[in-house]
């Protein structure tokens, strides 16, 4: 029997625990709320692929998501290390409200996403976040700058896009141009 399952993870790395191997091959409707990362998205694919495999599990960039779009619900508060590196499958992901940091290469390595919203809760950006991506435009929506986390501060979370756009809020704009790292990039106000 199909069913649905919510799982709700304290700690990313997790999944596995939560799901019975009899549930494994009888899940239709997966919701996670709490932390994710790689090995759990992994687990998850393992779960919906064939015994041959549809997917090569090292992610770089062997296109290991097949979806185009990934939308990841509230209340997901952080993305972890490398999650969703190398999928180039991917041209967008739209990130929860309750997102609060993007860990080291959570993004990077996906070659097909053109932009992305950075929603207002989040605090921190990790190193090289969008590390190898095609972004043209980064719509950060926080009043606040987010922290750019590495030992040195500076624009590493995005190294390879060098022509990108980021967006910020106008009333934000003097903000960002005095923040570490930020003060690096091109910054425009919000279009609406």
């Amino acid at each position: 029997m199909k069913n649905e399952k919510i799982i709700h993870l304290e700690e990313a790395g997790t999944l596995k625990d939560f799901i019975s191997r009899s549930e494994q091959n009888n899940i239709f409707s997966l919701k996670i709320t709490g932390f994710i990362n790689k090995k759990d998205v992994d687990d998850i694919l393992d779960y919906m692929c064939s015994s041959e495999g549809d997917y090569d599990d090292d992610g770089e960039g062997d296109n290991w998501i097949a979806d185009e779009n990934i939308y990841i619900p509230d209340p997901v508060t952080e993305i972890g290390k490398i999650c969703f590196r190398g999928s180039s499958n991917l041209k967008s992901i739209r990130l929860p409200q309750s997102i609060h940091r993007l860990v080291a290469q959570a993004i990077s390595g996906c070659k097909n996403i053109n932009e992305i919203d950075i929603p207002a809760n989040l605090k921190k950006l990790d190193f090289r976040t969008f590390d190898d991506c095609s972004l043209k435009r980064i719509v950060c929506l926080s009043e606040q700058p987010p922290l750019l986390m590495e030992a040195n501060p500076h624009w590493e979370f995005l190294h390879d896009s060098q022509d990108v756009v980021i967006e910020v809020p106008t009333k934000s704009l003097s903000l960002y141009q005095k923040a570490e790292g930020w003060n690096q990039v091109k910054l425009v106000p919000i279009k609406d």
